[in-house]
């Protein structure tokens, strides 16, 4: 092979590389920008997360409370107050009433 030949295949081999380089770079590029697009995802739905346990959380204890108030305030609830204040007034009235009937 002639030294002209062998610089135009070198020149050629070359050409090549510099080629595939180029377009490894490019494909570089575009996966660096797609795993920066990535973690900005993981991040976005790390705080999401976060954000939902704690509303999940508060909704948890809503509930325990809303139970207690049905417990507290329910037709039961009201009912055992009524009875409860009813029983507490019959005591003192016949605490009183025996009291002044023992004298």
């Amino acid at each position: 092979m002639s030294t002209v030949a062998k610089a135009i295949h070198q020149e050629s081999i070359i050409k090549s590389k510099e080629t595939t380089l180029l377009d490894a770079r490019k494909t570089l590029e575009t996966s660096q920008a797609v795993y920066q697009d990535l973690c900005t995802l993981v991040e976005d739905s790390d705080s999401r997360l976060r954000e939902l346990r704690a509303s999940a959380e508060a909704q948890r204890s809503l509930s325990v409370t809303m139970a207690n108030l049905v417990n507290i305030f329910g037709p039961r609830g009201v009912q055992t107050f009524l009875l409860q204040n009813a029983i507490e007034s019959l005591q003192t009235i016949s605490q009183v009433s025996h009291a002044t009937s023992s004298k």
